[in-house]
């Protein structure tokens, strides 16, 4: 089972936009992910006065997977200590992500590393 932290712009669920910045994001939507299916979409207004808002909420949440546009290095340090996997550089809808996701089409681990390495 997975539990998906998206940064969103708004509160449209699977529809809502992947936002640009994961600590300046107004929403952070939550999917949960069971067998390769979507089980439940929960949306949370992200505390944005401060940085280490957005990455606390993910750990209350008990997110396993970040998928963000861009991340500091400060949120990317202290989600990577609790085991969150992050992968970033996405954009378009959560729906698209999520389903990206589950295919394989996006990982942790970076395309050219996984061509690499044959996984």
């Amino acid at each position: 089972m997975w539990i998906i932290a998206v940064p969103t712009s708004g509160k449209e669920g699977l529809d809502a936009i992947v936002h640009e910045d994961l600590e300046k994001a107004p929403y952070i939507t939550l999917v949960k992910v069971e067998n390769g299916k979507i089980t439940n979409v929960e949306t949370h207004q992200n505390e944005i006065e401060a940085d280490t808002k957005s990455p606390q909420l993910i750990r209350r949440k008990k997110a396993n997977i970040v998928i963000c546009n861009k991340i500091s290095s400060w949120s990317r340090a202290y989600l990577s200590v609790l085991g969150i996997e992050i992968i970033d550089g996405v954009q378009g809808k959560v729906r698209e992500a999520v389903s990206m996701f589950v295919k394989g089409e996006i990982s942790p681990i970076p395309r050219d590393l996984r061509e690499e390495w044959g996984i």
